[in-house]
């Protein structure tokens, strides 16, 4: 049985602990790929090329990415667009996926469910930072 008092130094100091730690630390660890790094011309390359979604869990599924594409109000490159297809038989919900490539490693992104075709589903990822 655990005391109040030991209860109250286990949870200090695990809060201590999570608000010393930076974030990015956390996130990505065993990729080395950062959110504040990747821009359109690190996807442009990647076009045509297999994405996993999801890869470890049962719900695992193949996308291909279709289009990389720069929104025009930033010069940088910063805020772009993805494009993916899938199944049409899979569908994705609108929440944040576990994205990997084989070159690009793994990135957690927001996938939104775009539109449909007989033979393909559409996915959206959308990056939008200020400059």
């Amino acid at each position: 049985m655990t005391t109040r008092r030991h209860f109250l130094v286990i949870s200090s100091a695990t809060t201590i602990l999570a608000a010393l730690l930076p974030a990015k630390l956390l996130l990505n660890r065993r990729t080395g790929v950062s959110l504040d790094t990747v821009n359109v011309e690190r996807f442009a390359p990647l076009v045509n090329s297999k994405f996993t979604v999801n890869a470890r869990t049962a719900n695992a599924v193949a996308l291909k990415l279709v289009s990389a594409q720069s929104i025009d109000s930033d010069p940088n490159g910063r805020s772009f667009s993805l494009l993916f297809t899938g199944p049409a038989n899979h569908v994705l919900e609108q929440r944040i996926h576990e994205l990997q490539h084989e070159e690009l490693g793994v990135l957690n992104v927001f996938m939104v469910p775009h539109h449909s075709d007989r033979d393909v589903r559409y996915y959206g990822v959308l990056f939008n930072r200020a400059a």
